[in-house]
């Protein structure tokens, strides 16, 4: 709202570029100075407070001055200076907040149409689109950071449904890069590593059945691309698909789902690959590596759920043989096939550990004294305790003179009160104290 109560002034400066760019390059440099002392350790901190409500205000007199398409990529920048820092919060309710509520997708704004007339860059459809976008995953971005701080091990009910809420938004963001120009082929490739990294904290914490669904959309995604379903991203892909089969396997009972998704996933790698033979210039070797690399990958995640492949030495063996073209790919088969086969850890909300099918109960951790303990020979604990022990009957013996000398000293200042108030009796109460002879000198005069 205030954006939009400040358009007259925004517009007069919308017709000076100079004038746009010295208000964002003043904006940058006080921005700079702002958030020089916000580091990750003090993000949450109350003594920030003015720090923070500074860089808002900038964000907000920046937002007054230029044009909307000028500052939210200014404000994109930023935020993700924030991001870095650990300014969380910070970088989407200043930054990225407000770039996805500036209706950027709307065509019919009168922002944009006026744009358009004064010929201005950076304002079409897929620029517009573009700044959604990056918007969108900062946002969900940052949700994400801010959840994983508050519960790391995504234990709470509440956590858990903030972190599905998350990746619907990551979806959604991926979707919308989609939907544009083929030219933001790389903003779905963003998407699906966005949604990947919330998808390994959900698996890692227990919680594999919520992630199966976004993983998969990630792989269709580089499947559907047609700048994305190319070798140069087949390594990605069968990433994301050993991902899938590995959330199958967490969930369990799933096997047929698994070879199910595999076989479709081979499907469109030998789809891509005859649509390949199809160009007249050559293979290179370097695609050639890479689909045979895909190949051997999915064979091995292939046999990890067919009973024939592994059911004996004999059908691994052929399964084998069927797969070595060239020298070497034997051993990267079995290397591939056992690889991380039993290396899945699984940890549940209740603490305990699942690894291969088999729950365990991990011992609490042992603590300061008892590593020490540990790292420390039994002889050289013994030597320093008796060490330790003689210094302390040394202080005692210390203390217990010290308090003797106070006794003396004061026996000693009583006897002299008394003397003294014998004598004035004696003399009539005119006894004078001589003051006491000065110290010798020592410069030999005299």
């Amino acid at each position: 709202e205030r954006c939009r109560r400040s358009t007259p002034h925004r517009e007069r400066l919308g017709g000076d570029m100079g004038e746009v760019a010295v208000a964002v390059e003043a904006f940058r440099e006080q921005f700079d100075a702002g958030i020089a002392s916000l580091t990750p350790d003090i993000a949450t901190l109350a003594t920030t407070w003015k720090q923070q409500q500074r860089v808002n205000e900038l964000c907000d007199r920046l937002c007054a001055l230029v044009p909307t398409h000028v500052w939210c990529d200014a404000l994109l920048d930023a935020g993700e200076r924030l991001f870095e820092r650990g300014q969380h919060e910070l970088a989407r309710r200043a930054c990225f907040a407000r770039v996805a509520d500036a209706n950027l997708l709307d065509d019919e704004d009168e922002r944009w149409k006026r744009a358009k007339e004064d010929r201005a860059r950076g304002v079409g459809p897929t620029d517009r689109r573009r700044m959604h976008v990056l918007a969108l995953f900062g946002r969900a971005r940052c949700d994400g950071a801010m959840q994983a701080a508050e519960d790391p091990r995504v234990r709470h009910p509440q956590t858990l449904e903030r972190a599905k809420r998350t990746l619907a938004n990551l979806r959604e963001a991926t979707q919308e890069a989609y939907r544009g120009d083929e030219s933001l082929y790389w903003l779905v490739h963003n998407g699906t590593v966005h949604i990947h990294a919330m998808c390994e904290r959900l698996m890692r914490n227990g919680h594999s059945a919520h992630a199966v669904e976004s993983l998969a959309f990630a792989v269709a995604c580089l499947e559907s691309h047609v700048l994305l379903a190319v070798p140069r991203y087949l390594d990605w892909r069968v990433t994301l698909a050993s991902e899938v089969c590995a959330a199958y396997g967490d969930v369990g009972d799933c096997d047929a789902h698994a070879r199910a998704f595999i076989a479709k996933c081979v499907e469109h790698v030998d789809d891509l690959r005859r649509l390949e033979a199809l160009d007249p210039v050559p293979q290179t070797p370097e695609v050639a590596s890479l689909y045979a690399s895909a190949e051997r990958r999915f064979r091995a995640l292939n046999a990890r759920y067919d009973e024939a492949v592994t059911g004996d030495a004999a059908s691994v063996t052929a399964e084998m043989e069927a797969t070595a073209f060239v020298p070497g790919d034997k051993a990267r088969f079995l290397m591939a096939l056992l690889a991380d086969a039993n290396a899945r850890i699984v940890k549940h909300r209740d603490g305990t550990i699942e690894v291969d099918g088999k729950t365990y109960r991990p011992q609490m951790p042992p603590t300061l004294e008892a590593k020490m303990k540990m790292e420390i020979p039994a002889e050289v604990l013994k030597h320093k305790d008796a060490v330790i022990a003689e210094l302390k009957e040394t202080n005692d013996i210390l203390e217990t003179k010290s308090r003797k000398l106070e006794q003396l000293v004061r026996l000693k200042d009583a006897k002299i009160q008394t003397l003294l108030t014998k004598l004035q009796a004696l003399t009539g109460g005119n006894l004078v104290v001589a003051a006491p002879p000065p110290p010798p000198s020592s410069s030999g005069g005299s």
